[in-house]
């Protein structure tokens, strides 16, 4: 192991500042996107008559994948379809930039279920990931965009 320059040191925190947090990330993009090219991050909102978010799906259209870093819709509203009708226009949307296919991993107590019935194939999954629950990541490829 290498010694750090004399004018360098090792901070350790439980409770890093928001400014130091976007030094690195900005630090990982600029050299992945150097690497990969950059990502564009979209979203669809669920809106209730106030313009009020009540739900949504936020994803990152990286060349020709995309990856769908969340999907959510308020408890009382669960159940209902919005869900799907979100995953659907993300889908939708994620063809329509181009992408062939979708990515996205989520833990036993969200939603694995449900993105097995929507047509996400199991890419690979860990048992025992975060207190008992499991992870698994999913791939669905899309058809061709119009």
């Amino acid at each position: 192991m290498s010694a750090l320059a004399t004018d360098l040191r090792l901070d350790v925190t439980l409770a890093p500042a928001e400014a130091d947090l976007c030094a690195v990330e900005t630090g990982l993009a600029a050299y992945n996107a150097e690497r990969r090219g950059p990502y564009r991050t979209v979203a669809i909102f669920l809106r209730d008559g106030e313009g009020r978010v009540r739900g949504g799906a936020i994803g990152r259209v990286l060349a020709t994948d995309f990856g769908l870093a969340m999907l959510h819709v308020d408890a009382d509203l669960r159940g209902q379809g919005h869900g799907r009708a979100l995953l659907h226009a993300a889908e939708r949307l994620a063809a329509a930039e181009g992408c062939r296919r979708v990515l996205l991993d989520t833990s036993d107590f969200q939603a694995p279920d449900f993105y097995r019935r929507a047509g996400y194939d199991v890419i690979g999954r860990i048992d025992d990931y975060i207190l008992g629950h499991g992870r698994t990541w999913f791939r669905k490829t899309l058809p061709e965009a119009a």
